[in-house]
């Protein structure tokens, strides 16, 4: 008896549970499309957002060549003694005013304040009657680094280097530690592959400099 009020029941109702199965299905089925499409979207994002990382890295990288300060240590016959931070492409004359200006006995005639600096390097203003030691970095009035020869970069040491003009300790320390990590440069203009050198600093080195 209860068997056939079972099927009784079903056949009544046949329909009605076909569109409950029917929208049972249709359900289901909006769901995984839902979510889903939701994972697809954040897949989606996160590849956005890698390659914006991914780009802001490389332009940061290219930047990185040429940096927007020094830092210049600036001594002797100025008022305040010390490094400075200055702008990129910032010269001799910029130094001396940030470490204070000149002292009145400063003897500035075989100083060029119009030369460039680089990142790491020393100016040291002499006083009147004073003999500077050939180890310090001094730009001098013509503009060179006050050697006759061209510096060779494949067998120059770090002092040697830091004769030229517009390079310091830092600079030279870079160019020696890319020397021994990638040998003999080949031509001049490798010298660029050194970080913190770009066309500009080279610009100011390639009459002083050989292979």
């Amino acid at each position: 008896m209860k068997q056939y009020l079972n099927k009784e029941f079903l056949l009544s109702n046949k329909k009605l549970i076909i569109k409950a199965a029917a929208i049972a299905v249709m359900l289901a089925a909006a769901f995984f499309v839902f979510v889903l499409g939701g994972n697809s979207s954040q897949e989606e994002l996160a590849v956005s957002q890698s390659a914006q990382q991914a780009s802001a890295s490389g332009e940061a990288g290219e930047e990185a060549e040429e940096p927007e300060t020094i830092m210049v240590d600036v001594g002797g016959a100025v008022n305040t003694p010390q490094v400075v931070e200055l702008k990129a492409e910032s010269r001799v004359a910029d130094a001396v005013s940030a470490a204070g200006g000149l002292k009145s006995n400063a003897d500035t005639a075989g100083i060029n304040q119009a030369a460039f600096l680089s990142d790491g390097e020393k100016v040291y203003i002499p006083e009147k009657g004073e003999t500077v030691s050939g180890l310090v970095d001094l730009p001098s009035s013509d503009g060179g680094s006050g050697a006759k020869s061209k510096v060779n970069i494949n067998t120059a040491t770090e002092v040697e280097l830091q004769t030229l003009n517009g390079v310091g300790p830092a600079t030279a320390e870079k160019i020696v530690d890319y020397r021994k990590s990638n040998g003999f440069f080949k031509k001049p203009e490798d010298l660029k592959n050194v970080n913190g050198i770009g066309d500009k600093t080279f610009e100011k080195l390639k009459e002083q400099i050989m292979v």
